[in-house]
């Protein structure tokens, strides 16, 4: 039988335990918008469909609305198009904090952050999609999820001689 702490002892140890696990920021909205700028596999494709109503933006047909205002699980923009790019730039930025963003690029536009004003109000950047999941929240968990990033030696190093030439 263990003794309970203290509350000034048990608040201190509760402030430095380590967070194992980092929750996916979901209390925002069910809603996901997806920001892609390659090709969205055709398996991907009917996973999302099958966990919701998909929306692909049409510059035409829903430029008059608000992102808001259609009814969608997954709003698609494609950000090779330069409408879309236009659309989203025109949107308030407090629009986005109500929103799930996703960004899905190559790796190299995640490394070189190419289009940094998207990455900034992503709530994850990913190369690849998750592996498909029985439930939809499993699915959006693992969308929203953010890797543990690993870091390579080389890279220390690098940083290493800079911060020693300097």
């Amino acid at each position: 039988m263990s003794l309970p702490l203290p509350p000034a002892i048990q608040e201190l140890h509760d402030q430095l335990r380590p967070k194992n696990e980092v929750e996916p920021k979901h209390e925002k909205s069910e809603k996901l918008v997806i920001l892609y700028s390659r090709d969205l596999p055709p398996d991907v494709r009917d996973s999302f469909m099958s966990f919701g109503k998909c929306l692909f933006f049409n510059h035409e047909v829903h430029s008059k609305y608000s992102i808001g205002e259609y009814p969608h699980d997954y709003l698609f923009f494609d950000v090779r198009r330069k409408v879309d790019r236009n659309y989203l730039q025109a949107i308030h930025e407090d629009v986005f904090k109500s929103l799930n963003v996703v960004v899905f690029c190559h790796e190299y536009e995640k490394l070189a952050d190419i289009d940094n004003s998207f990455t900034q109000l992503a709530d994850n950047v990913i190369t690849s999609f998750p592996p498909q999941q029985a439930f939809k929240k499993d699915w959006d968990d693992l969308l929203l999820k953010q890797k543990i990033k690993h870091y390579s030696k080389f890279r220390y190093l690098i940083q290493a001689c800079l911060k020693f030439f300097k």
